[in-house]
């Protein structure tokens, strides 16, 4: 109603009415709300009051609504006394007035509701009250009606991406819309912040519609649910998904949609796109519209007939409903086919066939970023991912999701493919030709391929691509990619021992040759114009293989490089090589591949530079088109292997086969002159072999022997050839025998010189045949070689020449293997001479022959005369070393140790090498670190009289007896040395370190002392004499006699340390001294052992050095020797009881100086002898003033602790207790009885006081 009845007469009634009635809903529309009150008292009201409580959802209008009025006279207020303001709830007049008798006034007040619906305002009876009593009887009422509002539009297929609903285009059914109220952190656009309001699905032609909506701000959302599956999904089958918003486009690396026009705006028209898209990355999230405004009134765009009628059912009237926020969706889809195009020609036609399994990518047209459509091809699906699709069996791919723009896709086929780019060229360089089933691949290589940039742009027909409105889908099946097989080109490079160009027998492969590959320039053999592709090296069973190859025309080429100094190839020859009598070298392979095509053939030709391998090459070698290659080629056994192209597309035939030829062997001194190389015969150092062609008229190679008298020439071709010798002066041939003019016997060990004169002398021809194994040849199919070793000369010398052998043992005093300043001869030692004809050629071995001896006269001269030429072997043997002979303590020169025992002798040059007089020549040989014998190498004389010449040691030279100068050799010394180290183990009375016999300090007897190497860890064999390398070497070291001294000697040069155990009751002396911790000082009647206390002590490492002199050490050159004397140990008598400080817990305090409120560790050491009973054991310390008890830090007997039962001990004052110094000074441990030890041992106990 709009006006109410009055409904109370006697004294005062009340009135309300709402105009205009209904009003739009939303806080801008308004309705006024007027109350009257009447009244017929027949007194005045005074202080006249009255209160409205608005029915929820109504309030007090503000913005552009009048104010409350009243004519009562008094003020309006909200419930809480505050004068009355828009969004009050509470309507309140205070204080009004009203005269006597019939009056009427009226309160004004303008009301709005922000969401639809039906109001009822009721002013219940008696809420009029004054001083008067006077109210109303009935209540007053009201209703008020609020109009909703409805927003919807459209979501519809756009073709052709122009945003516009046009003719031909239609909706998108069962599209899930959401309506947010926009109250985010963001207004205006769509963001987590805003209220999720409802949804609606878009209906069969794609309309939706929200209704009963109060006036406010709403965002229109096409959620992610439409586009893919999401957790918790509501919307079934996504019907958007690949599609995009109208206006979405690919720029560069990203998406962006260019269309969403504001609803609100004045221009705002029904039929076009107001979707605006979000993306993370190149994913669709979600399309909103921007914030739509309704309200306040009926103020929505009128007129719009889509649908009709308008309104709907159910609709807002026309004016308060908004139909204008559409949403356009459209598909772009990109294809086709990737094939493999077997005849080659870029077009996907009869006898091609689909290619599964190729990987195919789409990127943006910069080429680097992919478009991540993952396993399904639709961008914006769940599954996106980088990677792109895969062929399946019909070859075929399809992308789709895609936003209008410039695209690049790229296949990489399966293994063994390659791209085309035969077919359309023009189509290839810009796909927009559109044409379908023809190559888009660029180049042609295998592995991934690319296609120029393809422009999609949606609603565009073409020669291919089609467009299907009714599902706005504009599909470009025309990016098609051909592929050929690759194919794969080996086989083997092996070693062809028998030259017969066939892989046979036990023959292997060659392991890392270089092998190249070229592709022809069409001429079917290499040279400069043929395209380098590429090299592969052989493996171990010389393999070779080269994959992914594209049809074409190849040259397979052993390079150069092989051939050379260092090659793997080097000295060796290409299967079917051989050579004249002349020297004229030629290859006689002619095998084509392609004709034959037979496997474990020889395909090599060899290209020359003078008599000299150049390269090896193949014929040409055609691969393709289609799978043409041989089958079961199957060397290697696995067919195909990995990596390698199917068996008919892959090529092994192309082999190579390489040979070796050897030559040499033994020039020989024949000593029995029997004409054969045996027992007892000499290498002769210094021919010159020569190599011939078989006509004897060329010079191929030379050779000069070394000291085992052989020659090897090696990298001959096949061929006859003869071998010249020309033997050191003073040598002729030796006798002829039935093989010397028949060297291709091929009887080893024979000579094979014609004739016996002297000077060159030359073999008659011989064959050298690859795979021959003769008498004596020796074939190794290993190495392709087959070896001749019979071509043998031997050599007589002139027997009219005798020589002398000598020279002096002296005192290396200095160890410098030279002799130098005032060392001298040693007088007396024998000196062997024996043949050297032993198993071990050049050394000393028990098979040598004794010939004599001589003994060094007082010099140490020796010398051996008469001797024939040959080789000899000089030696100083065992008992020169033993007790009592000449050379007990000594070792030979350059003789050393090292700090873990390990004793060399690293000086002993080759007197035959280095023909120095007065050096060294002795090598020592040791059995278990015991010098055994000392030999020199062998020493040859003659044949001529070559011998050094001008040797002033001795003189005269020559000597009585001696050959001339020129047939003696006196180069072979041998040096001695002797080190020394000891001295005085002392009792050391006074306790200061020192050796002092005049403080009353005595030799310690008893004491044993030992040597060790200078890690500390191996002991030295010096044994009860001393002396390192006699009979009695064993561990233990030497034990002090009663002159307290020790001597140990025939040491090697190095590093040692000295431990000494005292006997039974002694304890290191103090360490005062710098040299205990520093023994290289050579102070003399020092103490040198670490520590104070008992049992064993041991030096610091000192180093022995011959020929050096110091404080102490002594050098005397008269015997070699050099004599450290100053290796002291000074102990202390302990009675049996020892108390020593071991420990404190000041750094900075030393030996028995202490600090005031230092912590100091005793321990008193009771020695114990075997089968010795103590009973009633107690054990008192009474300590200096000064020293007060602190703990008990142990009790140990016999290695047994015992300190639960002695610790803690009794302590006591020591005098008046009341002077604190004296507390604590006393401590008695009682230990009880102690039985008889079997053996000596000790009872130790260590406690801790402190410093007052």
């Amino acid at each position: 109603p709009t006006s109410a009845s009055l409904t109370n007469l006697a004294g005062a009634s009340l009135s309300k009415s709402f105009a205009p009635n209904p009003v739009a809903s939303g806080l801008g529309s308004y309705s006024i709300l007027t109350i009257t009150i009447r009244s017929t008292a027949n007194v005045a009201l005074i202080n006249l009051g009255l209160v409205d409580n608005l029915p929820t959802g109504l309030e007090v209008a503000g913005g552009s609504a009048p104010a409350p009025t009243t004519t009562c006279n008094g003020v309006l207020q909200d419930g809480s006394g505050n004068a009355i303001a828009p969004g009050d709830t509470t309507i309140q007049l205070v204080g009004g007035t009203m005269p006597i008798g019939f009056s009427v006034c009226t309160i004004t007040v303008p009301v709005a509701g922000a969401n639809p619906g039906v109001y009822t305002n009721t002013i219940p009876p008696g809420s009029i009250t004054n001083n008067q009593g006077v109210s109303n009887q009935a209540p007053a009422q009201d209703i008020l009606t609020l109009t909703p509002y409805s927003l919807g539009n459209r979501v519809w297929y756009d073709t052709n991406n122009n945003g516009f609903l046009d003719s031909g285009e239609s909706g998108v059914p069962g599209v899930r819309v959401e309506l947010y109220r926009d109250n985010g952190s963001t207004p205006g656009v769509f963001d987590a912040g805003d209220t999720f309001v409802g949804f609606e699905t878009t209906d069969g032609t794609g309309y939706y519609r929200f209704d009963d909506l109060g006036a406010d701000n709403y965002v229109v959302v096409i959620p992610a649910d439409n586009f893919r599956d999401v957790t918790g999904d509501t919307v079934p089958g996504n019907p958007l998904e690949g599609y995009l918003s109208s206006g979405s486009a690919l720029s560069g690396s990203s998406i962006t949609d260019s269309f969403s026009p504001d609803p609100d705006n004045p221009g705002s028209v029904d039929n076009d796109d107001n979707g605006g898209s979000n993306f993370t990355g190149l994913t669709l999230n979600y399309v909103a519209a921007q914030a739509v405004t309704l309200g306040s009134g009926p103020t929505e765009p009128e007129n719009e007939a889509d649908p009709s009628p308008n309104p709907g059912t159910g609709e807002a009237v026309d004016n308060q409903s908004d139909r204008t926020v559409d949403f356009g969706f459209y598909r772009l889809e990109l294809g086709n086919q990737i094939f493999n195009d077997l005849n080659n020609n870029g077009t996907f036609d009869g006898g091609d066939s689909p290619l599964p399994g190729a990987i195919v990518q789409l990127y943006a047209s910069n080429g680097t970023t992919e478009i991540p459509v993952g396993p399904d091809g639709i961008l914006g699906t769940a599954d996106d991912a980088s990677g792109g699709v895969t062929t399946g069996a019909g070859g075929t791919y399809l992308f789709s999701g895609l936003p209008a723009g410039d695209y690049i896709v790229r296949v990489t086929p399966p293994s063994g493919y390659s791209t085309t780019d035969a077919g359309n060229p023009a189509d290839s360089a810009n796909p927009n030709n559109n044409v379908d089933n023809n190559d888009n691949g660029i180049g042609t290589n295998p592995g991934q391929v690319s296609s120029n940039v393809v422009t999609l742009t949606p609603g565009v027909p073409g020669v291919s691509t089609t467009v299907d409105a009714a599902t706005a889908t504009t599909s470009n099946p025309s990016v098609d990619f051909g592929f050929v097989p690759l194919y794969s080109l080996g086989n083997r490079v092996w070693f062809d021992t028998n030259n017969n160009s066939v892989i046979d027998g036990s023959e292997v492969g060659i392991n890392n040759v270089r092998v190249e590959l070229y592709l022809d320039d069409g001429d079917g053999v290499y040279d400069a114009g043929d395209s380098f592709v590429g090299f592969d090296t052989t493996d171990a069973s010389g393999y070779y293989r080269f994959d992914n190859l594209n049809p074409g025309n190849y040259v397979v080429v052993i390079p150069t490089t092989q051939f050379a100094s260092t090659g793997r190839l080097e000295n060796y020859w290409s299967s079917g090589t051989s050579a004249t009598d002349a020297g004229a070298v030629s290859d006689s392979t002619t095998i084509d591949p392609d004709t034959g095509d037979v496997d474990s053939d020889d395909n090599g030709i060899t290209a020359f530079t003078g008599n000299s391998i150049n390269y090896v090459s193949s014929l040409a070698v055609t691969l393709g088109p289609g799978l043409s290659e041989p089958t079961n080629d199957n060397d290697p056994a696995t067919n195909p292997e990995p990596g390698e192209a199917p068996n008919a597309q892959s090529n092994r035939t192309v082999d190579f086969g390489f040979y070796q030829l050897e030559l040499g062997n033994q020039i020989f001194w024949d000593v029995d002159t029997n004409g054969t190389y045996g027992a007892g015969d000499l290498a002769v150092d210094g021919a010159t072999v020569r190599l011939f062609t078989g006509d004897g008229l060329t010079e191929l190679d030379s050779f000069t022997t070394g000291g085992d008298g052989q020659y090897l020439f090696s990298g001959m071709p096949a061929g006859n050839y003869i071998v010249r010798v020309t033997p050191p002066a003073g040598f002729e041939s030796t006798v002829d025998s039935a093989d010397t003019t028949t060297p291709n016997n091929n009887t080893d060990n024979n000579d094979n010189g014609v004739g016996v004169a002297a000077g060159e002398v030359s073999s008659n021809p011989f064959a050298m045949t690859p795979g021959a194994a003769g008498v004596s040849n020796i074939l190794t199919d290993s190495t392709g070689t087959t070896r001749n070793p019979s071509l043998d000369f031997g050599f007589i010398p002139d027997s009219t020449l005798e020589f002398s052998l000598g020279n002096r043992v002296w005192y290396d005093t200095d160890n410098d293997g030279t002799i130098n300043g005032s060392e001298v001869g040693v007088n007396g030692v024998r000196v062997e001479l024996y043949q050297d004809n032993g198993t071990l050629p050049g050394v000393y071995d028990a098979g040598d022959t004794f010939l004599e001896f001589d003994t060094t006269d007082p010099s140490g001269y020796y010398r051996f005369d008469d001797l024939p030429a040959g080789q000899y072997v000089v030696l100083i043997p065992a008992s020169q070393f033993g007790a009592g002979g000449p050379l007990d303590g000594y070792l030979s020169s350059g003789t050393v140790i090292s700090n873990d025992g390990t004793v060399a002798d690293g000086i002993g040059p080759d007197p035959d090498v280095n023909v120095a007089d007065s050096d060294d020549n002795g090598t020592s040989t040791f059995i278990s670190s015991t010098l055994s014998f000392v030999s020199s190498q062998a020493v040859t004389l003659g044949p001529s009289a070559i011998e050094p010449t001008g040797e002033t040691d001795a003189l005269p030279n020559p000597d009585v007896g001696e050959e001339p100068d020129n047939q003696s050799n006196r180069t072979v010394d041998f040096g001695f040395y002797r080190l020394q180290l000891s001295n005085q183990i002392f009792i050391d009375v006074d306790n200061d370190g020192f050796f002092n016999a005049g403080n009353g300090d005595l030799p310690l007897a008893g004491a044993r002392v030992q040597l060790f190497t200078g890690d500390g860890l191996v002991e030295i064999r010096v044994g009860p004499d001393g002396i390192w390398g006699t009979a009695d070497d064993a561990v233990g070291g030497v034990v002090t006699g009663v002159d307290g001294q020790y001597l140990f000697s025939g040491l090697p040069e190095g590093d040692y340390i000295v431990r000494v155990t005292p006997p039974t009751g002694y304890a290191s002396t103090a360490d005062i001294n710098p040299d205990t911790n520093t023994p290289n000082n050579n102070v003399n009647h020092n103490d040198n052992g670490v520590g104070v206390g008992t049992g064993q002590v041991s030096s610091n490492p000192v180093s022995l050095i011959p020929g050096v002199t110091g404080a102490s050490t002594t050098v005397t050159n008269s015997t070699g020797t050099t004599q450290n004397p100053s290796m002291d140990f000074g102990f202390t008598p302990t009675n049996g009881f020892l108390k020593t400080i071991v420990g404190t817990n000041e750094p900075h305090t030393t030996g028995a100086n202490v600090a005031i409120g230092e912590i100091v560790t005793y321990q008193i050491t009771v020695d114990l002898l075997a089968g010795t009973p103590l009973n009633n054991v107690v054990v008192t310390d009474n300590m200096d003033r000064g020293l007060a008890f602190v703990d008990c830090d142990a009790v140990v007997l016999d290695g047994v602790p015992i300190t639960a039962t002695v610790c803690p001990p009794t302590v006591s004052a020591v005098g008046d207790p009341a002077d604190l110094v004296n507390a604590g000074r006393q401590v008695v441990f009682t230990i009880g009885d102690i039985a008889a030890p079997t053996a000596d041992t000790t009872l130790t106990i260590s406690y801790t006081v402190i410093v007052l």
